[in-house]
């Protein structure tokens, strides 16, 4: 029998449940009212969770949105009964959607595909100078040259400032999602606010500001989501710069810093750069909705 489709509510409607912390930033509740619009309410044993919705034309699906890169389950995450269960109902509820999550499936539920992806992590239990050591020896040379290069690093906590930056310096590479001012300020304000967030910017030795990027903290991870670079920064090695400023202030702690992932190889490059390993998630979509379909279709077209 079919479950009737749970409550979809506004973001400015999404509450804090103290009962239950999710272990990921991104699936706090005043996390996501900053990234979506609307969401999907679904209960466990008292422990609520929002699936993030998004509606074109009339139609509501799950889907991904910025700063968020895996919903966490309603339940043990290292199960696959759970997902599977959550999967088999979202398909019912929606007739199109994706979502991605930490578990993987091995038999998916009727009309669901599955693509693997990666995310790189790295343990900074260690010193400073066993990372760098760890490090491959192109970032270990661009870590040197934004040195000689006089690239100068520093923590801020200007949110407005910060996301200024961000749409000047790195417009051609961030997605038009990401691109939302008001959004991507508030978000950083509250974060900052809950001592959760480390805005890194290099300056040059003009002090003009030629990257930056912003990082959560939160529980035991310090969780890479956004980075931006003039063409100057890059060439002087400014975003290697700040992750190695990153890595040497938190060394020798508990965190785990999360790269999060991205199927782009120069992407990945850097990240593995660093000595980061593997770790897996999973991508699930399906569609059985014609005008999804239609609109999937032309997006690919125009991505071309």
């Amino acid at each position: 029998m079919k479950q009737p489709r749970p409550k979809i509510i506004c973001a400015a409607q999404i509450e804090d449940f103290p009962a239950r912390v999710p272990d990921q930033i991104t699936s706090q509740a005043w996390f996501l009212r900053h990234v979506c619009k609307y969401a999907c309410l679904l209960e466990n044993d008292g422990w609520p969770s929002y699936i993030p919705l998004a509606k074109k034309m009339g139609i509501w699906k799950p889907s991904v949105p910025p700063f968020v890169q895996k919903i966490e389950m309603p339940g043990p995450a290292s199960l696959p009964g759970p997902a599977s269960s959550l999967l088999t109902q979202l398909s019912e509820w929606y007739s199109c959607g994706d979502i991605c999550l930490r578990t993987g499936i091995s038999t998916l539920p009727k009309g669901i595909s599955a693509t693997v992806r990666t995310n790189f992590v790295l343990p900074l239990e260690t010193s400073h100078s066993a990372r760098f050591d760890a490090y491959n020896k192109g970032h270990k040379l661009s870590v040197r040259s934004a040195q000689k290069m006089q690239i100068n690093i520093e923590m801020q906590h200007d949110a407005a400032g910060f996301v200024s930056d961000c749409l000047r310096l790195g417009k051609t590479g961030i997605p038009p999602a990401y691109r939302r001012a008001e959004m991507m300020i508030n978000l950083l304000k509250e974060c900052i606010d809950r001592n959760a967030a480390i805005l890194c910017v290099a300056r040059d030795a003009q002090s003009q500001v030629v990257a930056g990027a912003f990082f959560s903290k939160y529980a035991n991870r310090l969780t890479y989501h956004l980075s931006f670079a003039s063409s100057s920064g890059r060439k002087a090695g400014a975003m290697h710069a700040i992750v190695d400023a990153v890595i040497e202030r938190h060394s020798r702690s508990q965190y785990l810093l999360d790269f999060e992932g991205s199927m782009h190889p120069g992407i990945a490059y850097f990240m593995r750069g660093f000595g980061a390993h593997e770790e897996l998630y999973y991508h699930y979509a399906w569609n059985s909705n014609p005008l999804c379909k239609i609109i999937a279709l032309r997006r690919k077209l125009l991505s071309k």
